[in-house]
């Protein structure tokens, strides 16, 4: 009998879930974080490119240590880095921040949880993936969770919801961005340690960001004017969330197993309704129960096995 090696022992430590949940406590901070930065006056693009700034520089010195690694990236791994940094790290956190800005910040908090459903979904066209029917199910009362959630029993095309079916919208939209980006990944990315790719996700999407700000006028001195007073909140993202919650994750997930991480990442919404709680004032029973609704739904579709093999290799002719 072969000894286990050390990544047998430590995926069974129970300190590995209990990181994972941390982690997953500060994702929820971000809930009332970004809002704070946006009461200062600053814009969703200015604010995920501040961001951003501040994490290439963080994860500067685990690019410089790799890049043996990832200079020799193949092109289907720099298209797959480059839909990762543009789409995930740009496009949809401004989606998302923008949600914030407009609508229910618990509303676009959950909602783009909704990134395993897509995740899945894509996987079909592009791995070759064959969900369940059991998948199915759960998408379809994940989508009733979402509506009830952000509309209670108010129908879409009400004037009142309007605001909330935009914020909604952008939350779903960054949600699926999030999910092309998880089955993208695993598409092209094979060779590429997870900080690794962090840094590179941070580091290519700065270009985009620059030029989208310039574009919205962002050098102006009104707009400079603003950052003294969002630097702590910004500063606290970074930290918390984005850095320290990334390696937190990393950490506890090399020492703990799916099922437990799943479970452990409940942590997340629950969290963020904890916060969000003081000022959830107007939601009904019907939203609560929507919010219930797409929690379980969503942990189910994490956390059960949603897909058969390929029905073809997805190598095959590559």
């Amino acid at each position: 009998m072969t000894e286990p090696n050390q990544t047998d022992k430590l995926r069974n430590e129970p300190i590995g879930w209990v990181f994972v949940a941390i982690a997953a406590m500060l994702w929820g901070s971000d809930l009332l974080l970004r809002p704070s930065v946006l009461k200062t006056g600053m814009g969703p693009v200015a604010i995920v490119m501040f961001e951003h700034i501040a994490l290439a520089a963080i994860f500067a010195p685990s690019l410089i240590k790799s890049f043996p690694t990832w200079k020799k990236m193949s092109w289907k791994e720099v298209i797959g880095l480059l839909f990762i940094a543009w789409g995930g790290s740009a496009l949809a956190t401004v989606l998302l921040t923008q949600a914030y800005s407009i609508g229910e910040p618990i509303t676009a908090t959950l909602l783009q949880k909704l990134q395993p459903a897509f995740a899945v979904s894509l996987a079909a066209p592009i791995l070759r993936e064959r969900p369940k029917w059991m998948f199915f199910v759960c998408f379809g009362l994940a989508l009733v969770g979402a509506y009830l959630m952000s509309f209670g029993l108010t129908w879409v095309a009400d004037p009142a919801s309007s605001k909330v079916l935009t914020a909604a919208l952008l939350a779903i939209g960054a949600a699926a961005i999030w999910g092309g980006c998880t089955v993208i990944g695993r598409w092209s990315l094979h060779r590429l340690e997870p900080f690794t790719v962090a840094g590179l996700r941070f580091t290519l999407a700065l270009p985009m960001l620059l030029v989208w700000n310039l574009l919205q006028g962002g050098v102006s001195a009104s707009q400079f004017a603003v950052v003294p007073a969002a630097l702590l909140p910004l500063a606290a993202i970074v930290i918390l969330p984005d850095a320290l919650g990334m390696a937190l994750y990393y950490f506890g997930l090399n020492r703990t197993t799916a099922s437990q991480a799943t479970l452990a990442e409940l942590a997340y919404p629950a969290t963020a309704v904890l916060l969000a709680y003081p000022t959830t004032h107007d939601f009904t029973i019907w939203k609560w129960i929507g919010v219930a609704l797409l929690i379980i739904s969503l942990h189910f579709i994490r956390m059960g096995k949603m897909v058969r093999a390929p029905a073809v290799n997805v190598n095959q002719g590559a």
